[in-house]
């Protein structure tokens, strides 16, 4: 009788331990899927910012004193905005994907651009 005992609570702390190598798996998977699918909504946000930044450079061709507050395109499943203030040099591309958010500052005299990543 001793030895079934032994057994079942053997059995116990072993499922115990399989459930909770089981749940920490699953957190581990959840995270990272969580951390890509982000990594992938900034790499678009990225592209869409870059997308805002050639219309902008096709508007200026056209008409050099262009310029705008902001304006926000629909585009590839986000979006992206440009702005653009008069009398300055400096474009900004902002690029939208659920959370992430990608803005790209361009001098259009310099051709300088900096990157600013935002989640």
């Amino acid at each position: 009788m001793n030895k079934k005992g032994w057994a079942l609570i053997f059995n116990i702390f072993l499922i115990s331990l399989l459930l909770i190598l089981g749940i920490s798996l699953a957190r581990l998977i959840f995270s990272q899927t969580s951390a890509l699918s982000s990594q992938r909504d900034y790499i678009k946000a990225y592209y869409l910012a870059e997308a805002g930044l050639e219309y902008a450079k096709d508007k200026l061709l056209e008409n050099p004193g262009w310029c705008t507050p902001g304006m926000k395109i629909e585009a590839g499943g986000g979006a992206f905005e440009v702005k653009r203030e008069p009398g300055s040099s400096i474009i900004y591309g902002i690029g939208y994907l659920n959370r992430a958010r990608a803005i790209i500052r361009l001098d259009v005299i310099d051709h300088h651009s900096y990157l600013q990543r935002e989640e």
